[in-house]
């Protein structure tokens, strides 16, 4: 555990820090578990995302030639469900 006067304030969240300013026992670790979770949460979101988008491109290979065309995508739709599922639009990703 650092020493409290070497401890760089930069480093310390305000939530991390007790009333007089000083860092609380363990603070850093419970940033660190904090971060961790968020890590693992964006990961989880991103691999559930690649799995919906996969779902769409198999419901899409199984729509019928007038479909397609009803929806501007014929020819394009063997094209679209042929990709992997991991290959996600840059804007699904970001919205």
């Amino acid at each position: 555990m650092p020493d409290i006067a070497t401890a760089t304030p930069s480093r310390i969240l305000p939530r991390e820090r007790d009333h007089q300013g000083f860092p609380r026992a363990g603070a850093s670790k419970c940033g660190q578990a904090v971060a961790r979770r968020g890590w693992l949460t964006r990961l989880l979101s991103t691999i559930e995302l690649a799995l919906d988008v996969r779902r769409e491109r198999r419901m899409l290979r199984g729509l019928d030639e007038r479909a397609l065309k009803d929806l501007g995508l014929k020819g394009k739709a063997d094209a679209e469900a042929g990709r992997p599922f991991w290959d996600v639009p840059i804007e699904r990703l970001r919205g």
